[in-house]
């Protein structure tokens, strides 16, 4: 089915769709689907829903063009996904807001956290320390000590390898920097956060990138 916004209703549904999507509010994603129009009604046929897809039917209304946002799923998002059927949520995707910092102009150079911000949500920090849990009942930190022993181990090696390629070494992958580590305890899962992170194998990550 064809759908359109008019510039006013675009960019209304994009700030509760890109919202929505980013913490997992169905009934707010709902809330922006378009209305149904012809194509001619339209300039620009934006495909996907996704973040990019409804920050380039943002700024196509900015630029007063008549855009349509197409998603092929039920929901808008795209990776930003939360799945609250289990114990836990479960994020699919993006999680928190990545380098939100002030911004001399005024909000922080995150244009995501400032709409989010501008529609009420509450400024959360997030601890990027895993913590583990067996059972519902989290495990006394001397049973969590060596997960954080490796996740330090692998952080060194990584830096000095980074910063000695700054200085004229090769540079070399993550997995070369901490080859001496591979096989101990903790150090797939480790590496295993920086490839989700990072969205790379580590062989495939450079150290002077770290």
């Amino acid at each position: 089915m064809d759908q359109s916004l008019s510039r006013r209703a675009l960019v209304r549904g994009v700030a509760a769709g890109t919202t929505a999507a980013a913490f997992g509010t169905r009934t707010l994603a709902r809330q922006a689907t378009p209305v149904a129009a012809t194509s001619s009604d339209v300039d620009v046929i934006v495909v996907g829903a996704g973040v990019a897809g409804l920050g380039a039917g943002q700024k196509l209304a900015s630029l007063g063009l008549r855009a349509v946002v197409l998603e092929a799923r039920d929901r808008i998002g795209g990776r930003c996904y939360c799945d609250n059927t289990l114990p836990a949520p479960f994020d699919f995707g993006g999680q928190f807001f990545h380098q939100v910092v002030p911004n001399v102009f005024g909000g922080t150079n995150n244009p995501l956290d400032d709409l989010y911000i501008a529609q009420g949500g509450q400024d959360v920090p997030v601890t990027l320390i895993p913590e583990f849990y067996e059972k519902g009942v989290r495990l006394p930190y001397a049973e969590q000590d060596s997960y954080h022993d490796m996740s330090t181990a692998v952080g060194l090696a990584l830096s000095l390898t980074g910063a000695a390629a700054e200085l004229g070494a090769p540079d070399i992958s993550g997995e070369e920097a901490t080859a001496d580590l591979a096989g101990e305890p903790w150090y797939t899962l480790t590496t295993a956060f920086l490839e989700l992170a990072l969205d790379a194998p580590l062989a495939q990550l450079s150290c002077l990138d770290f």
